[in-house]
């Protein structure tokens, strides 16, 4: 792993709270995390390229890495919307099987280039536990 994902989730799981209550009428919120410089260029993968399109960033947030300000987004989607989206372009069975809806977990999927991270959000913070 490149980069340090559990402790961006857990500097700024207040926003990533907030940011997927902008979506919690759905019951089946993912917040997607992705480096900003990723997503705007065509670095970045089919999946990702066409997750910026299809959403048009509706509802992301913004969020810098305190270790090394890298910009990165949060993006809050549901699940089926999600999966949709990232078919085309690439495996999506380990997305499938991440249980949400009410009184589940917040998960947040990061996209670390070709790599598709998923962390419960609270349980990175272990005193929230």
């Amino acid at each position: 792993m490149s980069f340090d994902w559990k402790g961006l989730l857990r500097d700024n799981l207040d926003r990533i709270v907030q940011c997927a209550k902008k979506m919690s009428s759905d019951g089946d919120v993912i917040c997607v995390i992705a480096d900003t410089e990723e997503a705007r260029n065509v670095k970045g993968t089919g999946g990702l390229m066409s997750l910026v399109v299809e959403t048009k960033m509706l509802n992301a947030i913004p969020m810098i890495d305190r270790v090394d300000g890298r910009k990165i987004f949060c993006l809050p989607i549901s699940k089926s919307k999600l999966l949709k989206i990232l078919e085309p372009y690439e495996t999506t069975e380990h997305l499938q099987q991440l249980n949400t809806g009410y009184n589940l977990a917040l998960w947040a999927v990061c996209f670390d280039e070709e790599d598709r991270l998923c962390y419960d959000v609270h349980a990175v913070t272990p005193e929230l536990n």
